[in-house]
């Protein structure tokens, strides 16, 4: 399956979104998220997925215009995610990665009570997710000083699931059942 129509790569976020927040969320992603933040106590950038999926154009974004469908959302682009190349186990499959905006939502966009709803679903298919918005509390597994999930609009980020994952199921016990059995898959 070609890539979904209402799927972009990230990099059009100026023209998708309208100069300031298609800016504000490409400076978040090259300047945070991309980067190495000496705080973590490890080398390399906040997220070690982003820097390759950008240099691969594998890092798309798609708007959500109804916060409170954002759960139906995440399932539906996950099927289509699913069915999207490259598969995981293609070459640059990893780096995949599907950014669902929200930039109309409020501060009650309820992104953390969604992926507790959406999540375990996610994990039986072996993708994962993530929420990130302004003002998140969400801290570093490795530093209590890094807030690792500020981002300049209210997002989910869907990508395979991988090894590396592991590190965050210590905030999660009850994902690791879902997390043994994909590995063992």
């Amino acid at each position: 399956m070609s890539r979904p129509s209402r799927w972009w790569p990230v990099t059009e976020a100026s023209e998708r979104l309208g100069e300031e927040p298609g800016q504000d969320l490409l400076r978040w992603i090259v300047e945070e998220v991309s980067r190495p933040k000496p705080e973590l106590g490890r080398p390399g950038p906040l997220c070690p997925f982003v820097p390759p999926s950008l240099r691969a154009r594998l890092l798309f974004a798609t708007v959500v215009d109804d916060a409170a469908a954002m759960a139906a959302a995440i399932l539906r682009e996950a099927d289509a995610f699913l069915a999207t190349a490259p598969a995981r186990d293609a070459r640059h499959g990893s780096l995949k990665s599907l950014l669902l905006l929200l930039p109309h939502a409020g501060a009650d966009h309820g992104l953390d009570a969604v992926v507790d709803e959406v999540k375990p679903r996610l994990l039986r298919r072996g993708l994962t997710c993530g929420q990130f918005y302004p003002g998140s509390e969400d801290r570093s597994a490795r530093s209590d000083d890094v807030h690792v999930a500020r981002s300049p609009i209210p997002l989910v980020a869907l990508r395979y699931l991988s090894a590396h994952d592991e590190l965050f199921l210590g905030e999660h016990p009850e994902y690791r059942p879902l997390f043994e059995a994909w590995r063992a898959g």
